[in-house]
């Protein structure tokens, strides 16, 4: 009798635990269509805008402007990661985070990143795929001008019928990085051997012109051509008519009135010191023009106050750009930089010097009659790409 108690015990637990875990396993909670896009568009736009993170704990650099996490994976990873993004579902407010870290694909002509994440409370595990939607600016179909070296030619041309698409920023070491993972080709792993020991988040320097153009072909893309470069740096005379073949063109990117900014006004002195001007306008003119007076601020990549008219940054200042230049091939480097003073007309557009491809030291690059501030046998000489549909 004992004994058949004990069964019975027995049995009504084994039948109350499988119901227990059938019941369970039948209420497993999944998303549901409309859940599915409220998650998706939480991330999209976090992902295009990377306005959520205010104390700092993703967006950990010195030297980079806000848009710098903009369509930048290792940002949204460490948001997913520290579960720093929430969703409202069923009413309630919902953590999201990261199941796998995020993988990275090259399509012909953009390139996008998967994340694997789950919400809180839900067993379903979601892919979903960002395109990298903030790297490139169109250039409008209009005429423009091509500038010669020293401002005594003036070539007109337009894109009608073509569009043209140019990076917004440099080329950056942790792109190259992505490049030589995927690809795992020899040029690809002899350009990131040139940069493995510095800072993954700078702009990249000290490639070969066969290996940035290869890093550009990977992208579906070509190197930035002077010309193309004129044209987005060069400030039109009228925005609003697109078939005006006037083209006078201004000194700098971001103003058609020369004698109204602080930079012409420098340049037109006999002398320059930095001295001569107030502490607020170096620091102002830092941002745009970051030249051989700022060596002792931090360079701030993708600063949306060095942005020329059509939306694209690091125009003046900093490193040397190369730029690939097939009518005038003497001119193939963008002198604006770290390396001249204001004083000097390096700070100028269509003002160019010419590098050899050769190496990076004072016996490279030629830039005469202009004098350089900073002379080095390591040249810093970055750069960007574009495509042509």
């Amino acid at each position: 009798m004992f004994k058949k108690i004990i069964l019975t015990t027995i049995l009504i637990l084994s039948i109350g635990v499988g119901y227990w875990g059938f019941t369970k396993l039948q209420t497993k909670k999944t998303l549901s269509p409309d859940q599915i896009e409220e998650i998706a568009s939480t991330l999209k736009f976090e992902w295009e805008n990377a306005r959520l993170d205010k104390e700092g704990q993703c967006k950990t650099l010195s030297y980079v402007d806000d848009q710098y996490y903009q369509c930048f994976p290792e940002y949204l990873q460490c948001l997913l990661e520290k579960k720093l993004v929430n969703v409202y579902l069923d009413k309630k407010v919902k953590t999201l985070s990261l199941v796998q870290g995020y993988s990275y694909h090259q399509m012909p002509s953009f390139r996008y990143y998967d994340f694997v994440v789950k919400a809180q409370d839900y067993d379903q595990e979601l892919q979903l795929s960002f395109v990298d939607s903030c790297q490139e600016t169109y250039v409008p179909q209009r005429y423009y001008p091509f500038m010669a070296n020293k401002r005594e030619v003036t070539i007109s041309w337009d894109n009608f019928n073509r569009n043209l698409f140019v990076d917004k920023f440099h080329v950056q070491n942790w792109e190259v990085k992505n490049w030589k993972n995927l690809a795992n080709d020899k040029i690809s792993k002899s350009a990131y051997k040139k940069i493995k020991d510095k800072n993954l988040y700078s702009y990249t320097y000290g490639l070969s012109v066969e290996e940035m153009e290869a890093y550009c072909r990977f992208q579906g893309k070509s190197l930035l051509t002077a010309r193309v470069f004129d044209a987005i740096s060069i400030h039109p005379e009228d925005l609003t008519d697109n078939t005006t073949k006037y083209l006078r063109a201004p000194l700098y990117p971001w103003t058609r009135k020369n004698t109204k900014t602080l930079l012409n006004k420098i340049q037109r002195m006999k002398e320059f010191h930095v001295e001569e001007i107030k502490e607020e306008e170096r620091l102002s003119l830092c941002e745009k023009s970051y030249s051989s007076e700022c060596l002792d601020q931090n360079y701030i990549q993708k600063d949306s106050r060095n942005v020329s008219w059509a939306g694209v940054y690091q125009i003046f200042g900093g490193p040397f750009e190369y730029l690939r230049n097939i009518i005038h091939p003497s001119e193939n480097l963008k002198l604006s930089s770290f390396y001249f003073s204001w004083h000097s007309k390096a700070h100028q557009n269509g003002m160019r010097g010419y590098w050899d491809g050769e190496g990076y030291g004072l016996n490279n690059i030629a830039f005469d009659p202009l004098r350089a501030d900073k002379l080095t046998n390591d040249y810093r000489i970055a750069f960007r790409c574009m495509r042509s549909l």
